[in-house]
């Protein structure tokens, strides 16, 4: 029963790869290893999906340093900020839309650039330039782990290391290809305005609000019933996180062992809804505990908004994929 909920083998592989990044957390108490976990458990996704080869996961690592780094530049200008997330959410859902097999490769490189450069924005404000050369280069190692599995996989599988993927990058069948262009405008439309909001008022933790216009915008396919699972996901998430957080020690290991079972979520629990609900939980759990006001509503408004316009955006597209050619 338990084999049709949990992917015991991703688990397993995922609990193996970061285990030097929990050693180093409680080694060094040093809330760097926790995003450094973020980085190495998206890199562990897009490759496993994606079915990419170490090349490839070298550019995909490279891509996601290049990104955060360009975004927390970018903070201190909303105009260039709000360009740069737009763009990238387009290119990420027209490789999507056009090659379905990069589509969690792209998704997995747009979350680490809007989660860690949000979360580093402290440090460029307060002037820690040195040490965000220390968290830089922790970071852009984080996909070592991954890239030392993928060239054993390519080596035990006889297979070459020139490529960067090993799965067929065939277009995607009609309509999505005929309307590409269309799909990808409309559901920019919907990030656009997520990050307007994000921008223009005193969002916190904006990049809730953001990620999940870009998630449901990015897979037309798939975006109501993404919309639903995350309304309904991350609203009894939240509200069971935030009770449950009243009980847990208010203790720095708590709120790195809870973060570590929502990354782990990303790559153990195959239904959609139920892991991002228990991925909600685990979020608002570790942040009241770590001393955050109110995150249980923040989440669930952050959440429904984000999903909501995003969903919205793409409704415009499938008005246009149904109607008749004149």
């Amino acid at each position: 029963m338990l084999a049709h909920v949990i992917h015991w083998r991703a688990l397993w592989r995922a609990l193996v790869m970061l285990t030097p990044v929990v050693a180093a957390f409680a080694y060094t108490n040093d809330p760097v290893w926790l995003l450094c976990a973020l980085v190495a458990t998206c890199s562990l996704v897009a490759a496993d999906r994606s079915d990419l080869t170490p090349p490839g996961t070298i550019v995909h690592g490279a891509l996601v340093s290049a990104g955060w780094l360009s975004l927390l530049w970018a903070r201190s200008s909303p105009a260039i900020y709000l360009v740069l997330v737009v763009v990238y959410a387009a290119l990420g859902t027209q490789l999507g839309n056009r090659h379905p097999a990069l589509r969690p490769a792209a998704l997995f490189a747009l979350v680490p650039m809007l989660y860690v450069s949000s979360q580093l924005a402290d440090e460029v404000t307060s002037g820690h330039v040195l040490h965000m050369g220390y968290v830089f280069s922790i970071l852009t190692c984080a996909c070592v782990p991954v890239i030392a599995w993928r060239v054993w996989l390519q080596i035990r599988e006889k297979q070459p290391l020139s490529d960067c993927t090993t799965l067929p990058v065939a277009d995607a069948p009609e309509p999505t290809v005929a309307y590409a262009t269309w799909l990808v405008g409309t559901g920019v439309i919907g990030v656009l305005t997520a990050v307007l909001l994000a921008v223009s008022f005193p969002v916190t933790h904006s990049h809730w609000l953001i990620w999940s216009a870009i998630i449901v915008a990015a897979d037309p396919l798939l975006s109501r019933s993404k919309m639903r699972a995350r309304v309904v996901g991350g609203s009894l998430g939240a509200m069971s996180g935030a009770i449950i957080a009243g009980y847990l020690p208010h203790e720095l290991w708590t709120v790195a062992l809870l973060g570590l079972g929502a990354l782990l979520t990303l790559v153990a629990i195959k239904p959609y809804g139920p892991a991002f609900g228990i991925r909600s939980s685990l979020v608002v759990m570790g942040l009241s505990v770590a001393g955050g006001e109110h995150v249980a509503l923040v989440r669930m408004v952050d959440v429904i908004a984000g999903s909501g316009i995003g969903y919205l955006g793409l409704a415009l597209a499938t008005v246009k994929v149904r109607r008749p050619s004149p």
